[in-house]
């Protein structure tokens, strides 16, 4: 799932991935966006997200009851975790609408938290760090990293949180792109993909799905 001919995406541990670039995940149409990773299900687009064939292509929610929602738990899994996406906040919304989320187990999430400006914000099990700064109207790839040996989250495949804290945990349950569960914490803006590894990605590995994609945003 390279784009505009540049490298492909780590594929190594990829369980989910959703990619509105990719007419094998999503053709055009419909409300089911196909998942292309190695397991689990794929994702109904709820409440009308529009698709937009510019940047390659992506989901526009609205900020108001739009998301989509997978049951996630053919995917399950114990241990590392790693969550990505490419997103962009248009100032609608909740303020604080998660990106990526899974409400049963854990509950990791990614979002932003709070309005134009705030911290990137990552949890799970109770754990969270945020750090950088969200832009309203500005794409962006924000990653998530949860091991064992604590929390990692990045930007644009630059680090700008972390902490230390053992944990150990389990991704499973529910899963949300644009929402917290049904109805909370709803996302305003767009997203184009969005990917769930069962591995804590390395820093060249956050930086070379970074590079696969950068020139279809940026």
């Amino acid at each position: 799932m390279g784009a505009f001919g540049g490298p492909d995406i780590v594929t190594d541990g990829l369980v989910f991935a959703v990619d509105a670039g990719s007419t094998r995940s999503y053709p055009g149409s419909g409300t089911t966006w196909v998942n292309l990773g190695s397991s689990g299900s794929d994702v109904a687009l709820t409440n009308g997200p529009v698709f937009n064939s510019a940047n390659g292509g992506y989901f526009e929610f609205d900020g108001t009851d739009d998301y989509a929602y997978s049951n996630s738990t053919s995917f399950n899994i114990t241990g590392n975790v790693t969550i990505n996406s490419w997103i962009r906040n248009d100032g609608t919304g909740s303020g604080v609408g998660n990106y990526i989320s899974n409400s049963a187990n854990s509950g990791y999430r990614m979002r932003r938290n709070g309005g134009n400006g705030s911290n990137l914000w990552i949890y799970a099990s109770g754990n969270a760090v945020s750090g950088g700064a969200i832009y309203d109207d500005i794409w962006y790839m924000v990653t998530g990293v949860f091991s064992s040996t604590g929390l990692r989250a990045y930007i644009n495949g630059v680090l700008v949180a972390s902490n230390t804290t053992t944990y150990s945990s389990s991704f499973g349950g529910d899963f949300y792109i644009g929402a917290y569960v049904a109805g909370s914490e709803i996302f305003g803006g767009d997203i184009a993909s969005a990917q769930v590894y069962s591995s804590a990605l390395t820093v060249a590995q956050i930086l070379q799905n970074y590079n696969a994609q950068k020139n279809r945003f940026i």
